[in-house]
């Protein structure tokens, strides 16, 4: 987990492969059944995607201990960097911002590779249902990306185009999808169908359910007496906000930057300054979901003044153990729900079609995230055109080297991130 964390830029679905690769892949710990179905769950309640996965895996696997530790680790190293950085900027150190910035459009290339093949796995792995697995993932883009799409055209001819295109958020997409799948087993009742495997869930059920919720309730109640007793009522109440913004936080980081606004900045808690000139720009440059990031820059930020560092830190370490718990513990909730119905018509079809909606949703994810990138080149004086021309050729030359030549994915990720950090900075 703690990998993902080092390597997962562009945070929510950017990091599902990632997720798959270590769990299902590596580690060898879930089969694609039972990732696929933790997938479901985890775009369909709030908080931070990557932490779900993490933390209903360990559910699945070993328990509550593991289901807080992997939920944990996913977020541990983009969290701490996150306030580390923004105790530099506060001694004076905010070029620091920039140079992660610019190295993170070189691992962006790097984790597109994985999302377009990954796209490809799914979909070829169809076999003669492919054409099908096809046209749903396609239409899933559409309804999600296509103001992107057409962002990333202007930006390769040279032109600035931000046309305003109705779409879908995640959670409209994934909303829709299950509403439509169930209306088709609906409609399908006696009439059998190539149905996916099972699975297993090693054992999950009520009381394994009931023992991880309870955990990471326990641990969420620990973080906000710690942080009370440290920064008193300005923290407790800081906590609440962080648990009922992760509660209300639906559509991944970019969605929460807006439920971040209004509950801490709009709630007085910090100046609208600092949340945009500090907490949001370090947080969408580093690794990790950005939720988790942000609710422990905005504890960081809204504590140092008054409180000292110290203090900060801790409020800051509560209020990403806060948001981690919180969203985790609802997510454990919905799949203890989901594994009593898996045999169901409805959840078998749900494991059969909802990973074509899912890779729309990474296409729109992998244009977005290189539409960001020419953001960042513009701020550094390059051409977008040519940053995102160069990227897309980084990206076919990555994927070569890890599936022909077997190159270490950090070697890869070194050099990506080096690379980019050197054009940029020499630009």
């Amino acid at each position: 987990m703690v990998r993902v964390g080092l390597i997962g830029f562009g945070g929510g679905s950017a990091l599902i492969p990632l997720m798959e690769d270590e769990l299902v892949a590596r580690r060898r710990i879930l089969d694609r059944a039972t990732f696929s179905r933790h997938i479901v769950v985890a775009s369909i309640t709030p908080g931070a995607l990557p932490v779900k996965l993490g933390g209903l895996a360990g559910t699945t696997v070993g328990g509550a201990w593991l289901c807080l530790t992997m939920a944990t680790l996913v977020s541990l190293p983009g969290t701490a960097a996150t306030v580390g950085i923004l105790s530099a900027v506060r001694s004076g150190g905010q070029g620091v911002i920039r140079y992660v910035e610019l190295a993170s459009v070189g691992v962006t290339v790097f984790i597109i590779a994985l999302l377009v093949h990954y796209v490809g796995k799914v979909l070829t792995s169809e076999g003669s249902g492919w054409l099908v697995a096809a046209g749903i993932a396609t239409l899933s883009f559409l309804a999600t990306g296509a103001a992107d799409a057409a962002e990333f055209i202007g930006h390769l001819i040279g032109r600035q185009w931000q046309p305003s295109v109705p779409r879908l958020t995640a959670v409209q997409l994934v909303a829709s999808a299950l509403v439509i799948i169930a209306l088709r087993a609906a409609l399908r009742r006696g009439h059998p169908a190539r149905l996916p495997a099972i699975g297993h869930d090693g054992g999950l059920g009520a009381a394994a359910v009931l023992r991880s919720t309870a955990l990471l309730l326990s641990v969420a109640a620990g973080a906000t007496a710690a942080a009370a007793l440290v920064g008193g009522k300005e923290a407790l109440a800081l906590m609440a906000l962080v648990a009922l913004s992760t509660l209300t936080s639906f559509g991944g980081g970019e969605a929460y930057v807006g439920v971040a606004d209004g509950f801490f900045v709009g709630g007085g808690h910090l100046s609208a300054d600092v949340f945009y000139s500090q907490v949001v720009p370090v947080a969408n440059a580093l690794p990790g979901p950005i939720l988790v990031k942000i609710a422990a820059g905005v504890g960081y930020g809204a504590t140092a003044p008054t409180q000292g560092a110290t203090a900060a830190w801790v409020v800051a370490a509560a209020g990403a153990l806060l948001a981690v718990t919180v969203g985790t513990a609802v997510a454990v909730l919905v799949l203890g729900a989901y594994h009593r119905a898996q045999r169901s018509a409805v959840v078998r079809d749900i494991g059969l079609y909802i990973l074509p909606v899912i890779c729309g949703l990474l296409i729109t994810t992998s244009l977005s995230m290189l539409n960001a990138g020419a953001d960042v080149s513009i701020r550094a004086g390059v051409q977008p055109w040519l940053t995102l021309w160069l990227s897309l050729a980084a990206t076919v030359l990555v994927t070569w080297l890890r599936h022909r030549r077997s190159v270490h994915d950090a070697v890869l990720i070194l050099l990506c991130g080096a690379a980019s950090l050197a054009a940029m900075t020499a630009a």
